[in-house]
């Protein structure tokens, strides 16, 4: 699996953590997980941006 298919793989995942997260009271794991796939997602961006391969969109 290349970077542009993690990068995919790990917004799909983020998208799918937000959708579950509630509204109120959201769990110490799930935060920490959102914030992991974040930090992620950031390190594998600037890493394609790097290789010139910036295309990626940030996700909103």
């Amino acid at each position: 699996m290349d970077e542009k298919d993690q990068l995919r793989e790990l917004e799909s995942k983020l998208a799918d953590l937000r959708a579950r997260l509630p509204a109120h009271s959201p769990s110490l794991r799930m935060l920490m997980a959102l914030e992991d796939l974040e930090e992620e997602i950031a390190r594998l961006r600037s890493g394609l941006h790097e290789k010139g391969e910036g295309d990626v969109q940030a996700d909103s």
